[in-house]
């Protein structure tokens, strides 16, 4: 299957037509309607109840009256992420962010045909060509570039063959991701449970020496064992104009502790704000409602000049040479009992919550002896590296899979494949099998 650079490279079957988008859409936008539905536009989802997913940390305005309607059909995208492939004819009434484009549909083509037409590759393709703005995360499609855009339009007939023929496929490669991605939360949930096991001393080298006897006791705090928000005093040899790591959230993994340790920014910028200091070796650990309780955390590793400055909403511990491992106080810090134990600490409202560096400062781990704890933390890495392999072939299949799935819909919906004898020839579970020998 060949997939084109763009909507404007294609060379449909001479039999299609071109026609412009403003000849099938026109652009409406009705308001005055608070009490609907919030719906949102997702790149892999199309458009779908805000509600029903927890993935969207956009604050809806408290006034909804100026919300856009959508009804049943109508063609809905986010201008500002239509290169991404933010567009979609909806199925559901409710209301859109005034920044949204809304399209009533003018003829009588098969929708759900434009719904996999404009969300393929040459289109994204051609959205990413016509959006404009100086950064990537600004760029903006305007109604004006889009409307005059061509679309590639066979018959009704071929239309509604081509829409069925992909409800059907493309149900059984979702089938298929979503069932990897529960097999990567197994892996996860697994992944978590041994970590608690092996910190408190339940399973691994404290389950196995004598030194054990230090496990159960639990009489030291993690206060005499490391320090909490070091001094940015201590930098030494670093000019105001010298780069230095910045660390907003995103640069916290929310797996196994990576740093994003790319960004950088003077040190005279940052060091006159509201950030926090840390060094090569310090740990960080995200102190607000939901990155907490999602285990956002980092181990500071190759920082621009050593050292580097993060967003105010994440505590900076040091461990304490000969006292606390590093890499031990990681594998604590994602365990079970602690994040637990700093849930229940966390004061606040709503989505401020934030667990405080008191109550971290008077957990006490199960296993105080360092020796141990480094033990504990090499045989951590060992298991944790066995399911990283699990899990990066799980990823990789899901991404081969969500890949054969974009370019079978390019190919139906350009007329590169006759999807009369494309499905009864058995290509599609062809191509699903090698996907999945190439996972084993």
């Amino acid at each position: 299957m060949i997939t084109p650079i763009d909507a404007l490279t294609l060379e449909p079957p001479k039999t299609w037509r071109v026609q412009p988008f403003w000849s099938l859409f026109r652009r409406e936008k009705q308001t005055g309607f608070p009490d609907e539905e919030l719906l949102s536009v997702y790149r892999d989802h199309g458009v779908v109840p805000t509600a029903s997913r927890d993935d969207n940390n956009n604050k809806p305005s408290e006034d909804l009256s100026g919300y856009q309607l959508v009804t049943e059909g109508a063609l809905v995208t986010n201008k500002m992420k239509a290169w991404q492939g933010s567009i979609s004819i909806s199925r559901h009434r409710g209301i859109v962010s005034p920044a949204y484009y809304v399209y009533q549909p003018l003829s009588g083509e098969h929708d759900q045909f434009l719904h996999y037409l404009l969300r393929s590759e040459p289109y994204i393709a051609l959205y990413q060509r016509i959006s404009k703005g100086v950064r990537v995360n600004q760029w903006d499609l305007e109604h004006e570039a889009l409307r005059t855009i061509p679309v590639l339009l066979p018959d009704f007939p071929t239309q509604k063959r081509i829409a069925a023929f992909l409800d059907r496929e493309t149900a059984r490669i979702d089938e298929l991701i979503a069932k990897k991605e529960r097999l990567g939360g197994v892996i996860d949930q697994r992944r978590l449970a041994v970590i608690t096991a092996a910190v408190a001393g339940k399973i691994g080298p404290a389950a196995e020496t004598t030194a054990a006897q230090s496990v159960t006791k639990r009489e030291i705090r993690l206060r005499f064992m490391l320090q909490v928000a070091p001094s940015a005093r201590e930098i030494e040899n670093l000019t105001a104009e010298d780069e230095v790591t910045f660390a907003p959230m995103d640069a916290l993994d929310d797996g196994l502790g990576g740093l994003d340790a790319s960004m950088s920014r003077p040190l005279g910028e940052v060091a006159a704000g509201s950030y926090n200091y840390f060094r090569e070796g310090d740990v960080l650990l995200a102190k607000v409602t939901p990155c907490f309780e999602n285990g956002k955390k980092a181990l500071a590793r190759g920082l621009i000049n050593g050292v580097g400055f993060a967003t105010s909403e994440v505590h900076v511990f040091r461990p304490t040479p000969g006292k606390l491992d590093a890499r031990f106080l990681m594998y604590l810090f994602s365990s079970e009992d602690f994040r637990s134990d700093g849930m229940k600490s966390m004061t606040g409202a709503g989505g401020l919550k934030r667990v405080s560096d008191s109550a971290i400062l008077n957990y006490r781990p199960h296993i105080v002896d360092i020796d141990l704890q480094r033990k504990v933390a090499d045989f951590l890495d060992r298991e944790m590296g066995i399911f990283e392999v699990i899990k990066g072939r799980t990823r990789a299949s899901i991404d081969r899979l969500r890949e054969y799935r974009a370019a079978l819909i390019t190919a139906a919906v350009t007329g590169q494949i006759d999807v009369d004898t494309y499905g009864k020839a058995g290509n599609t579970s062809a191509g699903l099998d090698r996907i999945e020998e190439l996972a084993e």
